[in-house]
């Protein structure tokens, strides 16, 4: 899991600083989750010129702290009645097509850059119960918004 072949080396410094405001739509919280891939590619792009495993817990880390942040809003579990709970931003959410599909692949991602710094940092028990609840937020997050019908179109899984 090293970083792509480039012209010039990759800038070292990676942002990871948190977002100023508390998301409140599901687009600002898409947008974060994109924001984070990013970063990720970044981090990624660093193992090509720095300690792999330097990289690898930043991205391992990062991605555990976006999912835990007190202010990232987990979505609610759905009832067996399926109706809507409008409080939580993830069934109450109003999406196109396309940004359910861009959601969707970014939590994708995400999953893919968990799991490979996850494969190439040392195990332990702990490491390995933190990788499996973060990878179940992921799912859930990936479930809520596949569960919602875009505007205007069909689902993303149809």
């Amino acid at each position: 899991f090293t970083g792509y072949e480039t012209d010039s080396p990759p800038s070292l410094f990676t942002d990871l600083l948190d977002p100023v405001s508390t998301p409140t739509t599901i687009l600002e919280v898409l947008d974060i989750i994109s924001h984070t891939v990013q970063r990720c590619d970044n981090l990624r792009s660093k193992t090509s010129i720095s300690a792999v495993s330097l990289a690898m817990y930043q991205t391992f880390t990062l991605i555990e702290h976006l999912f835990t942040a007190p202010w990232f809003p987990l979505p609610k579990p759905f009832l067996a009645t399926l109706e809507v709970d409008s409080s939580c931003i993830w069934q109450a959410a109003q999406v196109t097509i396309e940004e359910q599909r861009k959601g969707l692949n970014s939590l994708f991602q995400l999953s893919q850059h968990l799991l490979a710094s996850s494969f190439s940092l040392p195990d332990s028990p702990t490491h390995r119960s933190s990788l499996i609840v973060i990878q179940a937020t992921i799912l859930s997050c990936f479930d809520a918004l596949a569960r919602v019908f875009p505007s205007g179109d069909a689902s993303a899984l149809t």
